[in-house]
């Protein structure tokens, strides 16, 4: 029997929090990529099957359409934004479909906003 591992990649997340979502999500099974850019997911060899995207890390003031590739782009996977403040609702929309995390979370919060994310692709694919 062939079991699949889910990859999740890990965009602009800064140390510490790089280091502990790693271990964390390594010790729950998943196989952790990481990228410094959004851009970076469409370079990953593994296609991940989720991204957990730090806003913090981008000036998306200075460059609105750095993100674009949350909503235009052609990868259509889960995608779980962290953030420490909350975000307008005009520009939830602009984000698509992604999820919302706000900072600071515990690693159970973390792993249940991922869990919902992949639960939610998985019945789209049905």
């Amino acid at each position: 029997m062939c079991e699949t591992v889910s990859t999740i990649c890990l965009v602009g997340l800064e140390e510490p929090l790089e280091r502990v979502v790693t271990r964390q999500l390594t010790h729950e099974g998943y196989r952790i990529v990481h990228g410094d850019h959004p851009a970076a997911v469409s370079l990953v060899l593994l296609s991940p099957t989720a991204v957990i995207l730090d806003l913090d890390s981008f000036e998306t003031q200075a460059r609105p359409d750095e993100l674009d590739w949350l909503s235009h782009g052609p990868w259509r996977g889960p995608v779980l934004l962290l953030t420490t403040d909350r975000i307008p609702r005009r520009r939830q929309r602009q984000l698509g479909r992604a999820a919302m995390l706000c900072k600071p979370f515990t690693m159970e919060q973390l792993l249940t906003q991922l869990t919902e994310c992949l639960n939610e692709k998985s019945g789209a694919d049905r």
